[in-house]
């Protein structure tokens, strides 16, 4: 049951994190956005209607960032199937990737990335250590 939890934890972490509407928006043109999105600046889908900033989407990846590696640390540790490992091995080396990239970007932009994790996103790797 554990092995199972573990998984299935791990498994809505990534596709909360990783999930994205396959609708694009060509120019930019909000008129023709499947309700409920809109486009905001740089003709990215944002739900219910909101849009978000450069500091907040940079903020969100970054904090998604983290929680991706720390929740497929634990699942190369924890995991028994060899696939499992190797898929969340994958994602440790894909999101330290956006990381650094993201890092770099802003040390030539105006936003400041967040440094630790939020309570709710640890709350979810916690619940994954016990599991």
């Amino acid at each position: 049951m554990n092995k199972f939890a573990l998984t299935a934890a791990a498994s809505l972490v990534v596709a909360a994190a990783c999930s994205q509407q396959d609708d694009t928006i060509a120019n930019n043109d909000t008129t023709t956005a499947p309700a409920p999105y809109t486009t905001n600046d740089a003709g990215m889908n944002n739900p219910l209607g909101t849009q978000s900033s450069t500091q907040e989407f940079a903020s969100a990846a970054a904090m998604n960032d983290m929680l991706e590696i720390q929740a497929s640390e634990i699942a190369q540790t924890k995991a028994q199937n060899a696939d499992v490992r190797t898929f969340a091995r994958d994602m440790v080396q894909a999101h330290t990737q956006t990381t650094n990239e993201l890092q770099q970007w802003s040390q030539t932009s105006s936003v400041t990335l967040p440094t630790a994790m939020a309570q709710d996103r640890m709350s979810l790797v916690q619940n994954l250590q016990t599991a």
